[in-house]
């Protein structure tokens, strides 16, 4: 197989809402699904030119779907349910993609979808084996255990609908009934995710699954715990774990930690200033980016991921070679990760599957 068909889902949220006409435009392919969602506090006008976004254009109206808006609640269960509401309506509208990627709309691709689905489709990787979620060091685990010890509310997994709604913890002298007889590893992961399409269908449809879902109801930060614990306490999937999402975001800048959000990268004193923690990076994705259209995304486009370049720019083949670099690089590193994680699983994988051609 030369390429994969790919499952995207964009969650919006009202700060990242003018970054989506180029990110539309830089991870849509025709032969992909996409699923978006627009936050129910983003105000309706602005929920209606999305949609129209979407419906004025015919290579949109094909593939890309506008689920119904819901309250979301930052770092809350209602995160990880409406993102199993996308997955079911993904598994709904295609039966023919392999793999589903969550972004939200802060993100931007580092590598065109055309070099995406290619590298998630590389001769050694057989398809709906392997599962990308960038885990912690498992010795880092139990400082988070608080997160799941202590009880929190999501005001919209009970239908509180407020655009002042937030996640709120009940203060209570008893620790959460269920964590003494909890019979599963808490883990800790990052949020982003690239999953096989046999584990979005166990995640949505199993009994396991769902059991896991009620374990993890008032459990805060969620989604960085759900389908992380998922994978991880389940004996066949964990062997398809690759411990690395493909996804850049810098939580630490120059030794200082940035908080509950990640630092903008291009947030510094230049649009530019940044730019070394991207030049550097492995991935397939960066985050987040907070300016629509910024020199910064031009330099990504120009230098890593060659989208949407104007052939006439004499500057696209000044930058050829820091592209080719910059693909060859991601490909060693998807090698190395899914090797290992392969043969874990005893899987060999066939002559010549390791070629350097890209």
């Amino acid at each position: 197989m030369e390429s994969v068909r790919i499952a995207y889902f964009v969650q919006v949220g009202l700060d990242s809402v003018p970054l989506l006409p180029r990110l539309f435009e830089r991870i849509h392919h025709p032969e992909n699904v996409y699923v978006v969602h627009v936050d129910a506090k983003v105000d309706p006008a602005t929920r209606s030119r999305i949609a129209d976004l979407v419906e004025a254009d015919e290579r949109y109206v094909k593939n890309m779907h506008v689920m119904e808006s819901e309250m979301v609640t930052y770092k809350a269960i209602s995160m990880v349910t409406n993102t199993l509401s996308a997955m079911t309506m993904a598994l709904e509208k295609s039966s023919n993609w392999h793999y589903f990627i969550n972004l939200s709309g802060a993100d931007y691709p580092l590598l065109s979808v055309e070099r995406q689905m290619s590298l998630l489709a590389r001769p050694h990787v057989p398809i709906g084996r392997l599962n990308f979620v960038t885990f912690f060091p498992s010795k880092e685990w139990k400082p988070y255990q608080f997160r799941i010890r202590n009880m929190h509310w999501d005001p919209a997994a009970v239908g509180y609908q407020s655009e002042k709604s937030r996640l709120r913890l009940i203060r209570s002298l008893r620790e959460n009934p269920l964590e003494r007889h909890r019979a599963f590893v808490f883990t800790k992961a990052e949020a982003w995710m690239i999953l096989s399409r046999p584990f979005v269908a166990f995640v949505v449809r199993s009994a396991f699954a769902k059991r896991m879902l009620i374990n993890h109801m008032h459990v805060l930060s969620v989604p960085e715990h759900y389908f992380a614990d998922v994978l991880y306490n389940h004996s066949f999937w964990r062997k398809t774990i690759v411990p690395d999402a493909l996804r850049k975001v810098v939580w630490y800048l120059r030794n200082k930690r940035s908080g509950q959000h990640p630092f903008a990268l291009d947030g510094g004193s230049t649009v530019m200033s940044r730019w070394e923690y991207i030049a550097t990076t492995r991935s397939l994705f960066a985050r987040k980016f907070v300016k629509p259209d910024s020199e910064l995304m031009d330099a990504v486009d120009l230098r890593q991921s060659g989208a949407g370049l104007n052939a006439s720019d004499p500057r696209v083949d000044d930058f050829r070679k820091d592209r080719q670099i910059f693909h060859n690089r991601i490909v060693r590193h998807f090698d190395m990760l899914t090797k290992k994680s392969l043969e874990l699983q005893g899987y060999s994988a066939p002559r010549g599957a390791f070629s350097s051609s890209y």
